[in-house]
């Protein structure tokens, strides 16, 4: 009970409270335990330095799933998104942390540069069509947006950049862009689904 930050059994049961009264109290407190639970391990883990926590809330889905789960497609593009979000998409860094030596970091697509997430997302020359294509849409929603004096701040930084592609949800990004969060989830969203699939099909070919 101390652990939720419950009263102590005994006070319930010298004052009952009523059954609607005590399941508000019981899940407000448990939601909010494992919230602060979830912020603080994530806060320590270095795997989710691109995931805002400021977003998750309990019982609400994060934005990358706000307008996903309906939408099998959609809900295809999120799940990819996500696990680079979390720092579970797998990228040749990866595989050379894990392999004793084993295995290069280099990237194996453009063989220049390690791949890391900012490679992968950003860099990799061999992806550039792809992502120049996106990044376009996104510059004509920043454009039509109330903050449209930030894009040449925002694609000049690119660790804002990086962040904005990964989760715009986070606070600094969505006051930099001041567009609508849902349009911008979105097109990131199909831009992460874009790379991925053209890395796959470029390193199957």
């Amino acid at each position: 009970m101390e652990k939720y930050n419950l009263a102590h059994p005994l006070d319930y049961l010298e004052k009952p409270p009523k059954k609607e009264k005590w399941k508000k109290e019981y899940k407000t407190q448990l939601k909010q335990y494992w919230h602060e639970s979830l912020k603080k391990e994530a806060e320590e883990k270095s795997s989710l330095v691109y995931l805002s926590m400021e977003n998750i809330k309990p019982g609400k889905p994060h934005p990358v799933w706000e307008n996903a789960k309906r939408n099998p497609q959609e809900s295809m593009k999120a799940a990819v998104k996500v696990k680079v979000m979390t720092g579970t998409y797998r990228l040749q860094t990866d595989r050379a942390k894990h392999s004793g030596g084993r295995i290069s970091d280099k990237c194996k697509l453009c063989k220049q540069q390690k791949e890391d997430v900012k490679h992968f997302i950003l860099d990799c020359e061999n992806l550039q069509n792809q992502r120049s294509y996106y990044l376009q849409k996104i510059r004509t929603i920043l454009q039509e947006g109330p903050n449209s004096s930030m894009i040449q701040h925002i694609f000049d930084n690119q660790r804002i950049l990086l962040q904005m592609c990964i989760d715009c949800s986070h606070p600094e990004v969505a006051t930099l862009i001041g567009a609508d969060i849902q349009q911008i989830e979105m097109v990131t969203r199909a831009l992460v689904y874009a790379l991925h699939r053209e890395r796959l099909a470029l390193m199957a070919g």
